[in-house]
């Protein structure tokens, strides 16, 4: 049933996404025969279809007449290589009005359409959407909540940016009893902050949240108030960072968040190294080597009573003569799995996992 979902998914992706070229961003696309006749052979099909349209498709645009689609992150969009936002128009009056029924991800800046006289169309359609699931605000300056909330009464996620989710919490009126998990996209040294202590002011504005999850340029980012009343209904923190890749990296934001999350039971890193120290030539690794013996011993020193999972992507770039070498180095950290030039480094201990996935831009060797 696996190999045949599979199969089912890379058939309505070709049709669906065959057209996307990274020169085109957004494709106006008249009809897809393909997509129709798939859909309609059978249950199986169509769950294959319903899944994917729930599990991955946002709407980022509508109007009376239009709606823009998206995909992102989508696993069988990256194995086609697809742009990393690929977004398109349909003309087929039909699958709007079945992808608007389905839909469970919105993703604007703008709302207008909510506030059309009279509403018309696929915004009609769109306002009267309450079983939505997914919102994500990319617009940093929107304040107008209670009309959100109004609309889409059974939000389980919301991704605004620090700052918007401190508004969301001082704006709402009413408490938000069904959100689930909230990302917080993290722009700068204050908005972290602001937003914890708007959550520790009003944490009964959203009695259920169980989950935060942070998008940053840097850990230091995330910085928690001295004061405050604790929140207990968090269970699960998502730190995905950048984290500079010659510098150790620092668990104590998981001691600072436990002060303020008392039930606090899992936390997930998923970092990428960012660095510049050997762009433009192979250098001596050493220096990094070094940082990441320093995060393996201070992972074997973790002890939060809870697990803690760490992905780390880093980039290398070295000689053809020196890569043995270097897989070698993570041999002795942990089972190496992939190819020589990309591969993964896991170990486990205890309620803790470190990987770490390793990626070698080889150079041919230096003439002598």
């Amino acid at each position: 049933m696996a190999v045949l979902k599979d199969h089912m998914l890379v058939e309505i992706a070709v049709d669906l996404c065959a057209r996307a070229h990274p020169d085109v961003p957004m494709l106006v696309i008249e009809t897809l025969p393909g997509v129709e006749n798939f859909m309609l052979s059978g249950k199986g099909p169509f769950r294959t279809f319903l899944r994917l349209v729930i599990d991955d498709v946002n709407i980022t645009s509508v109007s009376s007449d239009s709606i823009r689609m998206e995909c992102i992150d989508s696993p069988w969009t990256t194995t086609l290589q697809l742009p990393a936002s690929y977004q398109w128009q349909l003309k087929s009056v039909f699958l709007n009005t079945l992808f608007m029924k389905l839909v469970q991800k919105l993703k604007m800046g703008a709302f207008e359409w909510l506030y059309a006289y009279p509403r018309i169309g696929y915004c009609e359609m769109l306002a009267q959407k309450s079983d939505l699931k997914y919102l994500y605000v990319d617009n940093d300056r929107f304040h107008d909540w209670d009309t959100i909330f109004k609309a889409f009464p059974r939000l389980l996620y919301l991704t605004v940016s620090g700052n918007n989710f401190a508004s969301v919490l001082f704006a709402a009126s009413m408490e938000l009893g069904l959100l689930r998990q909230v990302v917080l996209i993290i722009k700068d040294d204050e908005s972290a902050l602001q937003a914890h202590q708007a959550l520790s002011n009003h944490r009964n504005k959203c009695p259920k949240l169980k989950a935060i999850a942070y998008v940053t340029e840097s850990l230091t980012q995330i910085k928690f108030p001295n004061i405050g009343a604790p929140v207990s209904s968090i269970h699960h923190l998502q730190i995905i960072t950048k984290i500079k890749c010659c510098t150790p990296f620092d668990f104590s934001l998981v001691t600072a968040a436990q002060k303020m999350f008392p039930s606090l039971n899992f936390v997930h890193f998923n970092a990428r190294a960012k660095c510049q120290c050997n762009s433009s030539r192979p250098v001596d690794n050493d220096q990094r080597l070094k940082a990441v013996d320093a995060l393996y011993q201070s992972f074997d020193s973790l002890n939060f009573g809870f697990p803690v999972k760490v992905i780390y992507a880093i980039r290398f770039k070295c000689y053809e003569k020196d890569v043995n070498e270097l897989r070698q180095f993570f041999g002795t950290k942990g089972k190496v799995f992939g190819r020589r030039d990309r591969f993964a480094v896991k170990v486990s201990a205890s309620e803790k996992s470190l990987t770490f996935r390793v990626h070698i831009k080889i150079m041919k060797n230096p003439k002598l």
